[in-house]
């Protein structure tokens, strides 16, 4: 088949799938919202409309946004800027607006002072604009647990599919397009992706998040549910082996039990003891001395570790922000940018410097770096407030729980990967942040009551 009849069937076959979107989203936005979220590897069904390079999953965004402020007059009752409005309902927390107005600015910043002006606007759509259409939806539609349960469970969908399809590949080697991944002695799982970690940056998040959930009582279905998704995504990230979403979730299921008072001294024991034996029993402070002469030289060759590589690609990216602090690279501009600050020939130079901080000041500039931090900062202080909150309901305490979990693999993957610039991770971090808003009105709801029975 060629490459214009694939164009076709996937013309055909979206065609499909937007009509019956369509027809749900328009029996209720809330369950088209879920139908997204289960179905966000659609941005893998690619093709052009009149020359404007699109994919399934942007242009069910577009439609579920469209219904949404048209039906029922919603346009004319919402509001999404920084002040309140008097009689204007506005579901955005107030600490969430300023650093998410930022961000959507310097994303606009970044693409105008880009060198690759075309790319870069696409980028802004996919990666910005579409994903803040999926956030107010959510904002807006998620009104009490039961909505966020319907969530989690829709999320949990592509998780299985990813994980089933990442084992058959790891078991098989069928569809790993790169050779060196296919082989059995270094094989590496992509699913339904084009390179291993992509996959492992989807589920990790939503893994934890299910780990959060482990506590509640549930029917036996929807007990085996949390377990065939949980097994999923790990099999997924063992399957790609990807070192860095396997540490993101240990520290945060450590960080969680160092957080419980009933096991924190416990736990802060055993890591002592093995920090000890780690010190004193292993070589591994050997070979970590080596490593570190490794690094402080910064002589890399072909059998140099993905972690040296990676800091050698950081001292470049530093060296280009040195020299264009304000603006970064814009949007995507980092190939093209970095390419004077590239010392070794044989290395690649990657679409984003891998580190969630450096990812942002790039393709963002400072004004979007600092949004990013200011949005981060945020969240930890939702997750702080929520953490200290007694709740009446165990939702409450799973949905805590779960998103403490989920930021903290997120954020320690991202120290070494690129867990945002994707179509569908951009909109798995905004999900992510609408349920920590719906977490942060749900406090602010406890402790004003409190307030009033004192």
């Amino acid at each position: 088949m060629n490459p214009m009849s694939l164009d076709y069937l996937s013309i055909l076959l979206t065609c499909a799938w937007l009509a019956v979107f369509t027809v749900l989203a328009l029996q209720s936005i809330r369950w088209g919202l879920y139908l997204l979220a289960a179905m966000l590897p659609l941005y893998l069904i690619r093709f052009s409309v009149g020359g404007i390079p699109t994919t399934a999953l942007e242009l069910s965004i577009l439609i579920l946004f469209t219904l949404w402020l048209v039906k029922d007059g919603r346009w004319r009752r919402v509001h999404i800027g920084i002040k309140d409005i008097r009689g204007v309902e506005n579901l955005i927390p107030r600490p969430y607006r300023l650093p998410l107005s930022l961000l959507l600015i310097s994303a606009l910043i970044g693409a105008f002072v880009s060198h690759t002006t075309p790319g870069a606007f696409g980028i802004l759509k996919a990666y910005f604009i579409e994903p803040s259409m999926v956030l107010l939806i959510a904002a807006y539609e998620l009104k009490d647990h039961q909505h966020i349960r319907l969530l989690i469970y829709a999320l949990g969908i592509p998780t299985i599919l990813i994980g089933l399809t990442a084992v058959y590949q790891y078991a098989t080697g069928f569809g790993i397009a790169n050779p060196v991944w296919a082989q059995a002695a270094t094989r590496r799982a992509t699913s339904l992706f084009g390179y291993p970690n992509a996959g492992s940056l989807f589920v990790a998040p939503i893994v934890a998040l299910y780990i959060g959930y482990a506590n509640i009582k549930r029917s036996a279905e929807e007990y085996a549910y949390h377990i065939v998704v949980i097994s999923a995504g790990l099999a997924m990230i063992l399957t790609a082996k990807t070192t860095g979403a396997l540490v993101g979730l240990g520290f945060a299921v450590w960080c969680a039990f160092v957080y419980a008072k009933k096991t924190r001294l416990a736990v802060l024991l055993l890591t002592a003891l093995a920090l000890v034996a780690v010190l004193f029993i292993t070589p591994l402070p050997q070979r970590a001395s080596k490593l570190i002469d490794q690094i402080s030289t910064n002589h890399l060759n072909l059998s140099s570790t993905s972690l040296e590589i990676r800091i050698n690609q950081w001292r470049e990216t530093a060296s280009l922000l040195i020299d264009h602090p304000m603006f970064g690279a814009g949007l995507a501009g980092y190939q093209q940018a970095l390419v004077p600050y590239h010392k070794y020939a044989f290395l690649e130079i990657y679409l984003y410097p891998h580190n969630i901080f450096l990812n942002a000041w790039v393709e963002l500039g400072i004004l979007g770096f600092f949004a990013f931090v200011l949005l981060i900062q945020r969240v930890r202080t939702t997750m702080h407030d929520a953490l200290r909150t007694e709740y009446r309901t165990p939702e409450g305490t799973a949905l805590t729980n779960g998103l403490f979990l989920a930021w903290i693999t997120l954020l320690v993957h991202g120290l070494v990967d690129v867990p945002y610039f994707k179509n569908d991770l951009s909109v798995e971090f905004m999900l992510f942040i609408a349920l920590t808003m719906f977490l942060d009105r749900t406090v602010s709801r406890i402790n004003r009551k409190e307030l009033q029975h004192r």
